[in-house]
């Protein structure tokens, strides 16, 4: 509907199939640090709980030494009374970090931000409307200072719930000079015919699937009439016919990429075929039905090259060749050989997901044919989550140290003979350069050196953090990742 010169597109927006949109670097859980796995359930540590029960020396010392995974095996049974959550759903092999989705602050609710829905209806108009010889983005859109997405408005998305989801990654492998499908278990130079739950898996926690929540995009009409009128702004025909149109046109607009880019998916799992491609062939042709009847937009985490703004050979996603970084290539120009997937096993039975798909949908259409449904799916989550902690003790039985009494953890040397292997370290915050912190790390004879470690947002002097550190044989340190903050 139109409002003062403004198209107002508002409905529903459904998660149809794992949705992963990362946070901060240092917000994800890492292993042996924020969570440990056994017997394949992933336990996320409640730090106040531990210092409570093993004292601030021990648990310390754990930390510093990478020996907290030990610590806490010698809980045994009791060990889920000294999780913050406990999550048994994750599929194969755990890894080193779990990925987490990003949360509203005040609701920690899941959300979409705005930005990337915008992003993802930029790259669906740049493909659109690109013609021989566009290439950059400014071809579409004009330069920054007249770009036509100024007047383009998205709301974030604010969800219900979410789920965790492992990853793999379908690679594909060189077969007597022929390319075929296979699955990667390692970083380089190892993907196999065979499908392994173990070997390079990523798990992330995802938006869950059949989920449903208010959506809102706004375009400003009548500034982008004034900015056409004077000249403000590149004036593209075709863009101001979208852009000034009705919602049908931009849900047009939206379904007939969607379209164009599934169906080119579907023709590289079958001509690329490698073990289970049937399972994600089937799941295409389930997306491409969907996305007839309300369209469907790819975003967030495994969306991968193809759903970007820069791919310009949209029409297929065949290669023929592989470059530099091992990267594929059609006709010498960047295509892409690897998708990642989400996978999950329910009795034994093997399920896998392209990840990212949503789908826009009207307020009639989500109350006439999802309403119900979706509101038994809510109901069930609550009812599972209830359940979940009555199995763990209560936190009243958990004797927790408030955040205003919360015990500082004193920082411990490390030797750097032990830095063979990287572990992390504590550090203090001593400034910030740019977008760079400058910290000293609390390592024998490195006491009086200033080490700098990428985290834009900064910290207080005088923070105390962890950080991964390698040392070169006792003579040098090299950090890597981002900063823990204790």
């Amino acid at each position: 509907m139109s409002e003062q010169d403004r198209l107002i597109i508002d409905g529903k927006l459904r998660i149809i199939s794992p949705v992963h949109i990362g946070g901060a670097q240092e917000k994800h859980l890492q292993k042996g640090l924020d969570f440990i796995d056994k017997n394949g359930v992933v336990y996320v540590l409640n730090q106040n709980a531990l210092i409570n029960h093993f004292g601030i020396d021990k648990y310390s010392n754990a930390i510093a030494t990478n020996r907290l995974e030990q610590l806490c095996h010698a809980l045994g049974n009791d060990l889920k009374n000294y999780a913050s959550q406990v999550i048994k759903s994750i599929s194969g092999e755990i890894g080193t970090e779990i990925k987490i989705q990003i949360k509203d602050i005040l609701s920690d609710k899941p959300i979409i931000p705005g930005s990337s829905l915008k992003g993802s209806l930029r790259t669906v108009i740049y493909n659109l409307l690109r013609k021989p010889g566009h290439v950059k983005e400014t071809d579409i859109f004009g330069s920054i200072d007249k770009d036509v997405f100024r007047y383009v408005t998205v709301h974030d998305v604010f969800f219900n719930a979410t789920s965790f989801s492992n990853t793999k990654t379908y690679n594909l492998r060189n077969e007597k000079n022929k390319l075929v499908g296979g699955w990667k278990h390692e970083l380089r130079f190892n993907t196999s015919h065979h499908f392994n739950t173990s070997g390079f898996t990523f798990p992330v926690e995802c938006i869950s699937s059949g989920d449903c929540a208010d959506f809102s995009l706004v375009i400003n009409q009548g500034g982008i009439r004034n900015a056409i009128k004077n000249k403000s702004i590149v004036h593209n025909h075709e863009m101001e016919q979208l852009l000034t149109g009705d919602e049908k046109a931009i849900f047009h607009c939206i379904r007939t990429y969607t379209d164009k880019y599934l169906r080119a998916e579907l023709q590289f799992f079958k001509r690329y075929e490698g073990e289970h491609a049937d399972i994600i062939i089937e799941e295409i042709e389930r997306l491409i039905a969907m996305n007839d009847q309300w369209p469907i937009l790819r975003i967030g985490f495994g969306s991968g090259f193809h759903a970007m703004t820069g791919d310009t050979l949209h029409s297929s996603h065949d290669i023929n060749g592989v470059g530099r970084g091992n990267r594929g290539l059609l006709n010498d120009v960047d295509s892409t050989k690897s998708r990642k997937l989400a996978f999950k096993i329910n009795q034994e039975e093997l399920q896998l997901y392209p990840m990212g798909f949503v789908q826009f949908c009207s307020n009639d259409y989500y109350d006439t044919q999802l309403k119900i449904n979706h509101e038994k799916w809510l109901e069930a989550r609550v009812l599972r989550k209830i359940e979940a902690q009555v199995s763990v003790k209560s936190e009243e039985e958990i004797i927790i140290p408030s955040e205003d009494k919360k015990i500082p953890i004193e920082p411990t040397m490390v030797n750097p003979a032990s830095l063979i292997k990287a572990k992390m370290v504590f550090a203090k915050v001593v400034g910030q350069k740019g977008k760079m912190i400058q910290f000293i790390p609390y390592v024998d004879g490195f006491g009086d050196k200033i080490f700098e470690m990428s985290y834009a947002a900064g910290l207080p002097i005088d923070t105390i953090i962890q950080v991964m550190c390698i040392s070169i044989k006792g003579k040098a340190l090299q950090f890597q990742g981002s900063p823990k903050i204790m």
